[in-house]
């Protein structure tokens, strides 16, 4: 096989490798050789090593396995002897029952256990028995894996469902077993069916556009391993959702959406788009906003994630190879035009010759407006009440929500913000029920449930009323907020870009937020029969 030339996306995974073998233990002496997770073999600052790091090991075995310009790593021997003791680590951390822990001992995580298998089952099927050293140890390790996953359904945050999928099906090859393949039959029939009727999974109760390409990969993976129809109509569905949330700047994502996350996994797109066009348009946004260093690309990641999903830039790179006739996204863009409402999830998206708007609904009326190079963050409206901090930014589906031609509304009651940090008691109390009360699989299930309902879901109502009103115009928007109760200016705030749900993979930093790239705000405030209303108007000049 002749070697492929260079690209962006092989170019941004080299300039990060340094950083990918910084986190790994190269001490073949070391008794955590093998492990990439630098703050518990190298800081000693956390006292169990996180199994998802030890997907690095598929970026490792891509970039040994792949013949491209300027990848010195590639049929590297040393290289090859850190993979297999990468393997052989992963071993030692792996739970009797087949599961492997992320957040804390005893964890039973359905989402690492999912993630790390799919992404080592990968890796044994892309260096095969000849590289790997025990290698049907590790199939055996995978399988017990994949058993507890037989036995569980995630539906909360369906990303999760669909990594599930891909291990299975590559059990399924590594193991000759029709066990795993009957799994992966009634698994494949039951995430098609949670497919909303927009193309979206599940994600905390609405689409997210960062896991919703996570979703896209791993389903690409499996079609072209099945050639499964099915499959590919699922695909093509989602990829027609998401083409609606490339922003002009090419950045994506954001607080509109249920998880926050800005970024674009980029394989699943690029792997398909010889089959479906926005894919390709996609490619082409996701190539462009590389080349500009524009939205979230690996180097602005951190460290955890930097192991978790780099493998994806390397996919993307190998397929961009095979692309031709790449559309012009700059073309596309500004002959885009978008008016649509997408009443399931509650978003608002408008785009014309002037602006692009998006805005969620049920979120608050959390929004976004691009005009002439510049951006507007708007994550809802926050104040300090009585003491209290309240958002309307939260996910609430009880919210009354009004899409018309001319204006959309979103209008409920303010949730207070939940903030939770560690004291060393509460973390110790956490690890004492971890090695005790949490080994049983039932108070594992039931202590998940509890943190995302403390993080993630679970926000306390308040008696405070809003209403945000935004009307539509052909050069621009005007926004009205009204808060049900009289309150100083210094304790509202709006048009700041904020989250305060637990995601990890949100909360980078974009270039674009600085004040420098911010659209201008015409502002009013008054007091009216016991509200506070707040008028801002953004008309583009």
């Amino acid at each position: 096989m002749s070697q492929i030339k260079s690209n962006i996306f092989f170019e941004s995974v080299l300039e990060n490798i340094p950083r990918l073998l910084g986190q790994l233990d190269r001490n073949v002496l070391s008794r955590t050789y093998g492990s990439f997770d630098r703050a518990f073999w190298h800081y000693h600052s956390s006292d169990m090593n996180s199994s998802r790091f030890q997907e690095a090991i598929l970026t490792l075995s891509l970039l040994w396995s792949t013949d491209f310009e300027g990848n010195r790593y590639f049929a590297d021997q040393l290289l090859l002897d850190w993979i297999n003791a990468a393997f052989a680590f992963t071993h030692t951390i792996q739970r009797a029952d087949g599961s492997f822990d992320e957040w804390y001992p005893h964890e039973g995580s359905f989402v690492s256990t999912a993630f790390v298998t799919a992404a080592l089952s990968e890796s044994l099927l892309i260096l095969g028995a000849t590289k790997i050293n025990n290698f049907r140890s590790h199939v055996a390790m995978l399988a017990r894996s994949a058993d507890l996953l037989s036995g569980r359904e995630e539906l909360l945050v369906q990303n999760q469902f669909a990594g599930a999928l891909l291990a299975m099906y590559n059990l399924g090859v590594l193991t000759g077993d029709k066990k795993y393949e009957m799994l992966f039959e009634s698994m494949l029939t039951r995430f098609l069916s949670l497919q909303r009727s927009e193309g979206w999974w599940n994600e905390y109760g609405g689409p997210d556009i960062g896991y919703l390409s996570l979703t896209i990969d791993y389903l690409v993976k499996c079609y072209l391993k099945t050639n499964r129809p099915e499959i590919r109509e699922s695909i093509k569905k989602a990829s027609a959702f998401i083409i609606n949330f490339l922003h002009p700047d090419l950045t994506v994502g954001g607080e509109y959406a249920s998880r926050n996350t800005e970024y674009l996994i980029p394989s699943g797109f690029v792997m398909f788009a010889r089959f479906d066009q926005n894919a390709l348009v996609i490619s082409s946004f996701m190539q462009e906003a590389l080349v500009c260093k524009l939205g979230i690309s690996p180097e602005k990641l951190d460290d955890r994630y930097l192991c978790y999903i780099l493998y994806n830039w390397l996919y993307a790179g190998i397929s961009f190879s095979e692309i031709k006739n790449m559309p012009d996204i700059f073309s596309y863009f500004q002959f885009r035009r978008i008016d649509i409402f997408f009443s399931s999830s509650g978003i608002r998206i408008v785009q014309n010759s002037t602006y692009y708007f998006i805005i969620n609904l049920y979120k608050g009326g959390s929004f976004r407006l691009y005009a002439k190079g510049k951006v507007y963050f708007d994550s809802g409206i926050g104040v300090v009440y009585n003491g209290q901090k309240l958002i309307s930014g939260v996910l609430d589906q009880k919210n009354h929500i009004t899409s018309m031609p001319e204006y959309v509304s979103s209008e409920g009651l303010l949730h207070s913000i939940r903030e939770y940090v560690f004291s060393s008691a509460s973390f110790i109390l956490s690890r004492l029920f971890g090695f005790t009360f949490g080994r049983i699989p039932l108070l594992q299930r039931l202590l998940k449930q509890y943190a995302r309902k403390k993080l993630i879901v679970g926000h306390d109502v308040s008696s405070v009323p809003f209403r945000r009103k935004i009307t539509l115009c052909a050069d621009g928007i005007d926004v009205e907020d009204r808060i049900g109760s009289n309150l100083s200016r210094e304790k509202i705030y709006c048009g700041v870009k904020a989250s305060y749900i637990f995601i990890p993979s949100s909360h980078y930093f974009l270039g674009r937020e600085l004040n420098s790239n911010l659209l201008d705000v015409t502002e009013s405030y008054s007091k009216v029969e016991g509200m506070t209303v707040i008028k801002r108007q953004f008309h583009i000049k």
